[in-house]
């Protein structure tokens, strides 16, 4: 019965884990328009558009390039898809 409890749990739990960003007092989260990046974070320092093996644009992904790290927006259909930072 303990076993069957954990992944239950983390199966319920699991909308919890949306990308999320803290900007000063500010918060990017999925699902959020893509102005409101650009409000916080200003002009993306580059955009990739993400095509299908048709040549289709499915998504972009913005990056900015701030002390040292890359921050990735990815934007589909105008919205927040997911957030990633690399160093």
């Amino acid at each position: 019965m303990k076993r069957a409890l954990l992944p239950m749990l983390l199966l319920l739990a699991h909308p919890a884990f949306a990308d999320t960003l803290a900007i000063g007092p500010h918060v990017l989260v999925d699902g959020d328009p893509s102005g409101k990046a650009q409000q916080l974070l200003g002009k993306p320092d580059n955009i990739v558009r993400n095509q299908n093996r048709f040549g289709v644009t499915f998504s972009e992904t913005w990056e900015w390039y701030r002390d040292g790290k890359t921050l990735r927006i990815e934007m589909r259909a105008g919205k927040i898809e997911g957030i990633r930072g690399a160093r």
